[in-house]
């Protein structure tokens, strides 16, 4: 029984997951204008961005890895750039960030 309660245990968490449907593409961190950006060239086919997620670093302080995820909902045509911007600054340090997509 209990055997058979974490395999549906297991397989909810996979389902939520693979519910949205979301496909990462990992972009490049830069910084300008004050705070970090997120840029990524489409070589592929047409892809709906839906969200950027930068993972983050404090640079002091406790619980120092932290994640922002924020919506965008933007069309990308293959061959064109997106750049989108985390709103946080250098009193941070980003460890990477990428776009998902449907």
């Amino acid at each position: 029984m209990k055997i058979a309660i974490a395999v549906l245990g297991l397989l909810v968490s996979t389902t939520a997951s693979a519910k949205w449907g979301l496909e990462s593409f990992y972009g490049k961190v830069r910084y300008s204008d004050g705070q970090y950006h997120c840029v990524y060239t489409n070589d592929g086919g047409t892809k709906d961005f839906k969200y950027v997620y930068f993972q983050m670093e404090r640079r002091v302080g406790k619980e120092r890895e932290f994640s922002k995820q924020i919506r965008i909902d933007e069309v990308v045509e293959s061959g064109d750039t997106i750049s989108a911007p985390s709103g946080l600054s250098m009193q941070y340090v980003a460890s990477y960030c990428k776009f998902l997509a449907r």
